[in-house]
């Protein structure tokens, strides 16, 4: 390591943010996206610190890589330490070097260190291969859009005593945020854990995005929530479903029973990500979804040897869970 090249701890020794966006900007020949440092690292719920790592070489940051903290429930029900896999980038000047390879391995001993379960990410084609051939990436799977066309109803599952509901359409808010974390997912796997801190700065404060709910309401109460965004396409991402624990066991059919008041009303296509092994999967298959095109491949970093992480079954996810949408 030469006096002009350094690797250090973000949060160790902090440099300008200017300087990060600038080589974010070369690497990825796009504008970064204002407001999203601030929110991502500074205003995560569980851990203020800025959880990255970088390369300054000649005064230019030649590489990057940083982890989002959560909080993820596995199978027996206890709650670990994980993170988010996301902004790391090589400056197109120093490609080539090891830069990134060397940021990650470092990272990652520190994060199991420091009681880390694990890191899960969302790769695309560029990033997949140096994750899985240098990293100690585990693949999952690859990760499909579902969806359905406004015209591709195949069939009903109507929910029981159906006509006791109403739906109701609204920007998220505050109220919605608490409602939501009184609910509970359509499932018993692996997933980050959905606490109000993590949903209200997740949806509520992003600064990217805007997000919309569809409430099932019986007797006054909501009985399930479903949370999503609008393209400017018109296409619709589903972010997430939670059902109320007395309407648990009819999860999936309240799912559909949403999802079609949804695309009748807004006349459009709806993308969801759904595990491949679960009833759900199905349940959706039956009311006209189908896989469609690549979104990328969904992988883990297990620090503790537990075999679940490592195997797809076991795991919920949507696009709540990625830094993307």
């Amino acid at each position: 390591m030469t006096q002009s090249e350094e690797i250090n701890f973000y949060w160790e020794k902090p440099i300008s943010i200017d300087l990060i966006k600038d080589s974010w900007e070369a690497a990825f020949n796009k504008k970064f996206p204002s407001g999203y440092w601030d929110w991502r690292f500074n205003c995560n719920p569980y851990d203020s610190r800025v959880t990255a790592i970088y390369v300054l070489k000649d005064g230019v940051v030649a590489a990057y890589y940083a982890v989002s903290p959560l909080l993820i429930r596995l199978m027996d029900g206890k709650i670990y330490k994980a993170g988010l896999m996301n902004m790391g980038f090589t400056h197109p000047l120093y490609q080539g070097r090891g830069y990134y390879q060397i940021i990650n391995n470092i990272l990652h001993e520190q994060l199991k260190k420091e009681g880390y379960s694990l890191c899960y990410g969302f790769a695309n084609h560029n990033s997949h291969y140096p994750y899985r051939k240098y990293l100690g990436w585990k693949d999952l799977s690859t990760l499909n859009l579902m969806s359905r066309k406004p015209d591709a109803f195949v069939s009903k599952l109507p929910v029981s005593n159906q006509d006791a509901f109403t739906f109701s359409i609204n920007e998220i808010n505050e109220f919605e945020i608490k409602e939501m974390s009184s609910l509970c997912l359509n499932n018993g796997l692996i997933h980050v854990e959905r606490t109000e801190e993590y949903l209200r700065w997740r949806l509520l404060n992003n600064p990217l995005n805007k997000y919309f709910t569809l409430k099932l309401i019986q007797d006054q109460e909501s009985v399930a929530i479903l949370v999503y965004k609008k393209h400017i396409d018109d296409s619709i991402d589903i972010m997430d479903f939670f059902v109320s624990y007395k309407m648990k066991e009819e999860g999936n059919t309240i799912l559909i029973e949403t999802l079609d008041y949804l695309q009748n009303k807004e006349k459009c296509i709806t993308n969801i990500w759904s595990n491949l092994y679960s009833d759900e999967h199905l349940a959706l298959e039956k009311a006209g979804f189908r896989e469609t095109v690549f979104s990328c491949y969904f992988g883990v970093i297990n620090f503790i040897g537990k075999l679940e992480i490592e195997n797809i079954e076991s795991w919920h996810y949507r696009f709540i869970d990625s830094d993307i949408f």
